[in-house]
C-alpha cells in the first residue's frame, strides 16, 4: 500500500490543483459548492477557516474531511489486536487532495487476502467500539473480485460528494479483500432508525446501479458483538470483535485444550454444517424418490418388470440424466459470476443457452433410447428384460427432454440463493408422483406403461413449476426471451461438455455394474437383488451429496480467509457425523436384513437374494457415508482434478476389473460384483 508524505499532502492542500472544476465529478463539484455557500449556525469556525482557505486557495473543498485507513493480518497468526493493525493513510478535505491521495493508493485487485481499506470521516474510527459507530450498523455488500474495485470507487465517490442520503448519519465505508468475494460495507450511526437505515440502502443501490431485487444484509455493530463472542464459548474460540468487517472470517479457532472446547466447536461447527447441507438434502431426497417410488411400485409387478424398470432406470436413464447434468453444472460458474457481479438480466440469457444446448443434446441422446432393446441384448442382457426394458425407455423419452428445462432452472435459482422453491418443489413433485403411480398401476392397472407415464408427468411438472417461478417471481434476472442465447455458443458448449465428461464418471460406473450383473446366472433375481440395494444406498447418497456440497463450502471459506486450523476442525467434525449417520444405516439394514426388500418385492425368492447382500450393504453405507466428507474437502481445496483422476483409477481401473475378473471365477456371483463397489470406496 503506497502513502502521501507530509511533502506531497501539504502541496496537495495548499497549492497544488490535480483536476479543475470542469473536470471533477459533478458530486464532487456538489459538494464543494455546498460546502462554500451552505454554511449553517452548527458549523464550527474552523470548518469555516478550512474552506475560506481553500477557496481562496483555488481548490474545491468537501463538506467533510475523511481518512483512508488500511489494515492488514498475516493469515494464521493468532495474537494480532485489530486496534494495533489500524494503519492511518492519508487525509484529505478538498477534491484536488483527494485524487492526489487517491491515485497513489494501489487498486484493490493488487491487494493480498485479507486486507481491509476503511474511508471514514474525520474524529470516526473504523472501529465498532468508536462512539460514533457503537450504537450503528452497516450494509454489507458482496462481490466478485473482478467487479469489486468498480463498485468501491464508485461508493468512495457518492460518499465524499455527499450523494447518499442521510449522509449525517454515515460514519465511513470499508473494503475487504477476501479470498473468493470482496466486501464492501457503508457504516452508519444509529442502527434503531428504520427510516434512514432503508434509505441509505436504496441510495447506496442507486448510485451503484444495483438491480433492484439485489439482496443486501443490514447488521447492527452489537449483532456483531454478540455473533462473535457466544455466550457458551471460551474467549476466542468462535470470532472476535477484532472481526471489524462483520463476516465473520477474521479469526481462526485457537487449539483445544479441553473438553469444553472440544463440545463449544463441534457445537458451531455443526449448526454451520447441516445450515447448509440439509436444504440441499432435501430437495435431492424429493428428486431421488421419484425414481425410488417408481421402482418401489414396479417391484410388486413382479420380477422380470422390476429388473427391466431397474435396467432403464439405471443404465439409459441414468446415463442421460449424468450427462444433462454435467451439461447444465457449467450454469453455476456463469450464473454465480453475474450474480456476484450485479449483473442478474445476464442470468436469464445463460438459462436460456442452456435450455438450447441441451435440448439439442437429447435429440443427439434419441438413439439410445429408441434403439434401447438390441443395444441392452447386444450388452448381454436377456432377451425377456432386454425387450420389456426397452419399451419402458422409448416410453421415458419425454422425463429425458424435461431435464434440458430442470437443470438450468436449478442453476438460475441456485445461483440466486433461491433454494427453498427448489425444496418446495421437489416435495410437492414426489407427492403427485406417489398418488399417480398408484392410481396407474394400483387402479388403472396400467403397468409398466402406468409407471413410465407417471415418470414424465412428474418430471415435467417440475419443470414447468420452476420455469412459472421464475417467469412470476424472479424479474431481475429473467428478462424475457433474448437472441443474445444465441451468442458465443460454442464456448458454452465446450464448457458444458467438460463439465458433463467429469460428473458422469462415477454415474457410468454403477450402469456398468448393473449391466455386467445381468451376465451372471439368473440374471432377473442378480439385476433386481442388486439395484434394490443400490437404491437403499442411494437414499443414504443423496444425504451425504448435501453433507458433500457444505464440506466443500465450509473448507474453501476456511481456507481462503486463511484458517488453516478452523478448516481441520471442520473436517474432523463433519467426519465423526458422517461416520456416526454411516453406522447407524448399517445397524438398521442388518437388524432388517430380512425384512426391508419386502418395499420393493413380493417375491421370496427376490427377498432372500437381498438378504444375502444386505452384510455387503451395510459395510457401503459405512464407507459411504466418510468417501463424500474427503471428496467435499478436496474440492473445497481446489482439488478438484485430483479428485477426478482418483475416481477414475478407483472406479475404471480397480473397481471394474475386480468385479468383472471375480464375478465369473468364483461362486459368489452377485455378492462379488456389489464387492466391486465397496472397493472403489
Amino acid at each position: 500500500m503506497e502513502s502521501v508524505s507530509e511533502k506531497e499532502k501539504k502541496q496537495s492542500d495548499n497549492t497544488t490543483t490535480v483536476t479543475d472544476n470542469a473536470n471533477a465529478p459533478q458530486s464532487l463539484q456538489d459538494s464543494s459548492v455546498a460546502a462554500a455557500d451552505n454554511f449553517s449556525s452548527t458549523d464550527s469556525q474552523e470548518f469555516r477557516e478550512r474552506v475560506n482557505r481553500d477557496l481562496k486557495a483555488g481548490l474545491h473543498p468537501l463538506r467533510q474531511k475523511f481518512i483512508f485507513w488500511y489494515t492488514r493480518r498475516t493469515p494464521g497468526v493468532r495474537n494480532q489486536s485489530y486496534e494495533d493493525n489500524i494503519k492511518r493513510i492519508v487525509e484529505f478535505s478538498t477534491v484536488e487532495g483527494f485524487w492526489f491521495a487517491y491515485c497513489h493508493l494501489a487498486r484493490p485487485s493488487s491487494l493480498p487476502s485479507p486486507t481491509d481499506l476503511h474511508l471514514f470521516k474525520e474524529g470516526i474510527r473504523p472501529l465498532w467500539e468508536d462512539s460514533a459507530n457503537c450504537n450503528g450498523g452497516k450494509w454489507i455488500l458482496r462481490f466478485k473480485k473482478v467487479v469489486s474495485g468498480r463498485f468501491w470507487e464508485d461508493l468512495v465517490l457518492a460518499l465524499i460528494g455527499d450523494q447518499l442520503d442521510y449522509g449525517d448519519n454515515i460514519c465511513g465505508a470499508v473494503l475487504s479483500i477476501r479470498f473468493n468475494e470482496d466486501i464492501l460495507s457503508v457504516w452508519n450511526r444509529d442502527a434503531s432508525d428504520h427510516q434512514a437505515v432503508m434509505a441509505l440502502r436504496d441510495s447506496i443501490k442507486r448510485h451503484l446501479k444495483l438491480p433492484h431485487g439485489y439482496v443486501m444484509e443490514y447488521k447492527p455493530h452489537d449483532a456483531s458483538l454478540q455473533s462473535a463472542e457466544l455466550q457458551y464459548a471460551p474467549t476466542g474460540v468462535v470470532g472476535s470483535t477484532d472481526d471489524e468487517d462483520g463476516d465473520g472470517d477474521n479469526k481462526d479457532y485457537p487449539a483445544i485444550t479441553n473438553f469444553h472446547d472440544a463440545k463449544t466447536i463441534f457445537i458451531v461447527e455443526s449448526s454451520k454444517l447441516w445450515t447448509i447441507a440439509c436444504p440441499i438434502a432435501f430437495n435431492i431426497w424429493c428428486n431421488y424418490g421419484i425414481n425410488s417410488f417408481t421402482n418401489i411400485f414396479v417391484g410388486h409387478l413382479g420380477d422380470v418388470e422390476l429388473s427391466a424398470v431397474a435396467i432403464s432406470l439405471s443404465v439409459i436413464a441414468n446415463f442421460s440424466f449424468g450427462f444433462l447434468l454435467g451439461m447444465g453444472s457449467a450454469l453455476e460458474t456463469l450464473c454465480g459470476q453475474a450474480f456476484g457481479a450485479g449483473q442478474v438480466d445476464m442470468l436469464g440469457v445463460y438459462m436460456q443457452r442452456s435450455w438450447i444446448i441441451l435440448f439439442t443434446a437429447c435429440f443427439f441422446l434419441l438413439p439410445l433410447y429408441i434403439f434401447s432393446t438390441p443395444i441392452l441384448k447386444l450388452l448381454g442382457q436377456e432377451d425377456q428384460i432386454a425387450e420389456l426394458a426397452g419399451k419402458f425407455t422409448i416410453q421415458i423419452i419425454p422425463q429425458m427432454f424435461s431435464l434440458a428445462i430442470n437443470f438450468p432452472t436449478q442453476k438460475f435459482l441456485q445461483a440466486q440463493s433461491k433454494v427453498t422453491i427448489l425444496a418446495w418443489v421437489g416435495f410437492g413433485a414426489l407427492i403427485m408422483h406417489t398418488g399417480i403411480l398408484y392410481l396407474f398401476i394400483k387402479v388403472f392397472d396400467w403397468g409398466t406403461t402406468g409407471a413410465a407415464a407417471a415418470y414424465d408427468i412428474s418430471a415435467w411438472a417440475v419443470a414447468i413449476a420452476q420455469v412459472v417461478y421464475i417467469v412470476g417471481g424472479c424479474q431481475d434476472g429473467w428478462k424475457g426471451l433474448s437472441w443474445l442465447a444465441f451468442k458465443d455458443m460454442w464456448a458454452f458448449v465446450k464448457l458444458s461438455v467438460a463439465s458433463a465428461v467429469m460428473l458422469c464418471l462415477e454415474i457410468w460406473y454403477f450402469m456398468t455394474i448393473i449391466v455386467l450383473t445381468g451376465h451372471l446366472e439368473d440374471p432377473i433375481i442378480a439385476v433386481g437383488s442388486l439395484s434394490i440395494c443400490m437404491n437403499i444406498n442411494g437414499w443414504e447418497g443423496m444425504l451425504f451429496i448435501g453433507v458433500n456440497a457444505a464440506i466443500s463450502v465450509r473448507v474453501s471459506n476456511e481456507l481462503g480467509s486463511g484458517h488453516p486450523r478452523a478448516a481441520k476442525y471442520t473436517v474432523i467434525v463433519t467426519c465423526v457425523e458422517a461416520l456416526c449417520i454411516g453406522i447407524l444405516c448399517a445397524m438398521l439394514i442388518l437388524l432388517t436384513k430380512d425384512h426391508f426388500a419386502i418395499i420393493f418385492t413380493d417375491s421370496k425368492e427376490m427377498q432372500e437374494a437381498v438378504s444375502r447382500l444386505a452384510f455387503l450393504l451395510g459395510i457401503t453405507m459405512v464407507l459411504n457415508s466418510v468417501q463424500p466428507v474427503i471428496s467435499g474437502v478436496a474440492v473445497g481445496g481446489g482439488w478438484q482434478a485430483l479428485v477426478a483422476y482418483i475416481n477414475l483409477f478407483c472406479y475404471y481401473l480397480i473397481g471394474l476389473p475386480l468385479g468383472f475378473f471375480l464375478g465369473y471365477r468364483t461362486n459368489l456371483k452377485v455378492e462379488v460384483k456389489y464387492s466391486s463397489v465397496l472397493t472403489t470406496h
